[in-house]
């Protein structure tokens, strides 16, 4: 009877203090976007749009100054152009960042983050100039929905990660600001002839909040 109790317990004991060990939290903030690339002659003839960024977060400490945090966020992306042209796009981010504090006991710590970000666009939609040649006296062609197909022909991305920021501890939870840079390495528009690579930018401002880890 003691030998299975023992046996129960170092099958039970591990399990309970990785679930204690989780941090669960959520974050939210504004993201200004871009897509990086070549189009019609100029290296980069994209403006930002911005959008936000939001989502979950689960964190393991490691160490007491590292730890591994995975994320599920939505954020929105996509491009600016001229005339009314805009292009408006929505993606399911999988972050996996390893995680680097200050020492911790401190009300305010800084924090370093470090990793890989896989996404599936969610939509794409947007506006463009009608092709026609615009008659003198009439105006600029009217806006027509984007036919995204002919802006992107990848639907996926994979970025790298690099964040700095801060936590402050407030007792029973942890609040967190962040300044994210994500730099897309997937080819937006691989195949297509005229537009040869695209990626995307993003650069973000996150604020959040998760229990502590007991």
């Amino acid at each position: 009877m003691r030998v299975s109790r023992v046996l129960v317990a170092a099958v039970l004991l591990p399990a309970s203090v990785s679930a204690q060990a989780i941090a669960l939290g959520i974050k939210a903030g504004p993201n200004s976007s871009r897509q990086a690339g070549w189009c019609c002659g100029d290296p980069n003839p994209f403006d930002a749009r911005q959008g936000v960024a939001a989502g979950l977060t689960a964190t393991v400490g490691v160490s007491p100054v590292l730890g591994l945090q995975v994320e599920a966020l939505y954020a929105q992306k996509g491009i600016r152009g001229t005339a009314g042209f805009f292009m408006r796009q929505e993606y399911l981010e999988l972050p996996v960042l390893v995680r680097a504090t200050g020492v911790s006991g401190r009300a305010v710590s800084p924090v370093l983050l470090l990793g890989v970000a896989p996404a599936v666009e969610l939509s794409c939609t947007g506006r463009t100039t009608q092709p026609t040649v615009a008659i003198a006296g009439i105006g600029a062609p009217p806006l027509v929905p984007l036919n995204c197909a002919e802006m992107r022909t990848y639907r996926g991305d994979v970025g790298l990660i690099g964040a700095v920021g801060a936590d402050l501890d407030l007792g029973r939870a942890m609040w967190s600001a962040e300044l994210r840079y994500s730099h897309g390495l997937s080819n937006l528009s691989r195949g297509w002839e005229y537009i040869p690579r695209t990626t995307n930018r993003s650069l973000a401002l996150l604020l959040g909040v998760r229990r502590k880890s007991r």
